[in-house]
Formats: structure tokens, C-alpha cells, sequence
């Protein structure tokens, strides 16, 4: 790979342990520097309208701002590389104009082209392609469309009433007594579906099933950690909690993970 000229690269997406592998991964490759990174959209625009970014690495699913309406409220217009689980079938709107895609997880080979692509972006281009970027991010947006829809909250009835708890408030499901249970960052709400249920429905970008009795929402995951026994996913909750993953299950966390 030949980059055209060094680049400084922002890193943006809500699970800290894929920014983390990113930047590790940015280390590697020569001519690049890390400008900035984040975890939260909404503080990450001063951030980045601020860092003379040369490109920036955006999640397009985040919490409280997707990665469309991020770029809208940017002052500045760096090189856009879209880290996306999507599958391909919605991807071919990003070879368009300055706008380019990685998906997760992220391969290094796959990186460094669309970093070797954005070196050959410049300001003058961004003017002069204005109108393509915004086409290529509206044809993004409606392919992206077509996928299933998924929920945004969950139902959790008790003695009678009914409580709808926002999924980006989930930090995992897990099973338990034969019932099923919420995990929050106040208390566990039992929920009238089964895990496999649960599964079925649940937006699979964001929740990851790591063992029989436990799906966890991957936003949350603080830390992965392994010892004699295997591997143990560390929650983001108030109470930390440690899940063990499943032996059968090892390959496809540690590839959703990113480790």
C-alpha cells in the first residue's frame, strides 16, 4: 500500500474494545496518525471539527446519533470511511465520490485500500463533489432501509403493567430460574420471551448471544478477558458483570469482538 500523503484518521464507533483494535491496527500502517478517537457521537464533533482530520473511521449505528446525521453537523469535510457490519448486498453506494466502507470486523488489508483510496481525497475535491457525496450518502441511507426492522424497546409486564425498556439501555439478557431478565444499569426486568426468542429479534449488529443463557448487547462490553477456564466478557454495568462465553461460541465472539 502507498498512501498518496500522510493522513491523520479519527476513529469513531460506539464499542470501545473496536476502537481500540482500529487504532492498534492504525499503528501499523505507515504514514498514518491517529488524530483522535471516540465512543460517543454527540461530544465527538467538536472533537473532530477540531483535530484537522484527514479522514474519519464512523460507525453508521450508534446511540443517540447515527453516523448520517453525524456528518451533517460537521463544520469540516474529511474523507469518510464507513465501518459497517452490513452485508454487501447494501454496499455499493459507498464506492461513490470521497466515501468508502471497511466491514466488521476490520481486516488490514481491507483498511489500508480505503485508506490508500481517501489519500487521494483533498478539500478542493470535497467542493467540487458536494453534490455526490450527499447522492452517495442518500442511496447508503435508502438501501440500508431494506434490512429487517428491528425493535427499538422491549415489553416487560408485571403484576399487570406493562413497561416498554429502551434496548440502548440493555446491557444483556440472560436466563435465569427458567425465567428471562433484562440486565440495566438499575435493575434486572424480567422479560416474557424466551433467549432464542429474544435472539430472533434483536438486531444481530448489536446483540451477540455468548452463551445459551446469556445475550449481550455489544455496546457494553468494557473488557474480554481469558484464564484456564476460557473466556469471560466484562459488562460496562454498575455491577461489572462477567459472562463466560460458550466453547462453541468462541470463534464467532472473538470475530464480532474484533480480537
Amino acid at each position: 500500500m502507498t498512501l498518496v500523503r500522510p493522513l491523520r484518521v479519527f476513529v469513531l464507533d460506539d464499542e470501545p474494545l473496536a476502537v481500540k483494535r482500529v487504532i492498534r491496527l492504525l499503528a501499523e500502517i505507515e504514514g498514518v496518525t491517529v488524530a483522535g478517537s471516540a465512543t460517543n457521537p454527540l461530544t465527538a464533533i467538536d472533537a473532530i471539527d477540531g483535530a484537522n482530520v484527514d479522514v474519519l473511521l464512523l460507525d453508521i449505528e450508534m446511540p443517540g446519533l447515527t453516523g448520517f446525521e453525524l456528518l451533517d453537523r460537521l463544520k469540516t469535510t474529511p474523507a469518510v470511511v464507513f465501518t459497517t457490519a452490513y452485508d454487501q448486498y447494501a454496499l455499493q453506494a459507498f464506492e461513490k465520490s470521497t466515501i468508502d466502507y471497511v466491514l466488521k470486523p476490520i481486516a488490514r488489508d481491507r483498511l489500508e485500500r480505503a485508506l490508500e483510496k481517501a489519500s487521494r481525497f483533498d478539500s478542493a475535491a470535497s467542493r467540487r463533489g458536494a453534490s455526490d457525496v450527499q447522492q452517495a450518502l442518500a442511496d447508503i441511507a435508502s438501501a440500508l432501509k431494506a434490512k429487517p426492522a428491528y425493535p427499538d424497546r422491549i415489553p416487560s409486564t408485571i403484576a399487570g403493567r406493562t413497561q416498554l425498556v429502551e434496548l440502548s439501555h440493555v446491557t444483556h439478557f440472560y436466563a435465569s430460574d427458567k425465567l428471562t431478565y433484562a440486565g440495566t444499569a438499575t435493575r434486572p426486568v424480567p422479560i416474557d420471551a424466551t433467549l432464542n426468542e429474544l435472539e430472533a429479534r434483536m438486531d444481530p449488529s448489536r446483540f451477540l448471544r455468548i452463551h445459551r443463557a446469556a445475550l449481550i448487547n455489544i455496546a457494553f462490553v468494557e473488557e474480554v478477558k481469558t484464564n484456564a477456564s476460557g473466556m469471560i466478557v466484562k459488562l460496562t454495568d454498575a455491577a461489572h458483570t462477567e459472562i463466560p462465553v460458550a466453547r462453541d461460541r468462541l470463534k464467532i465472539v472473538k470475530s464480532r469482538l474484533g480480537i
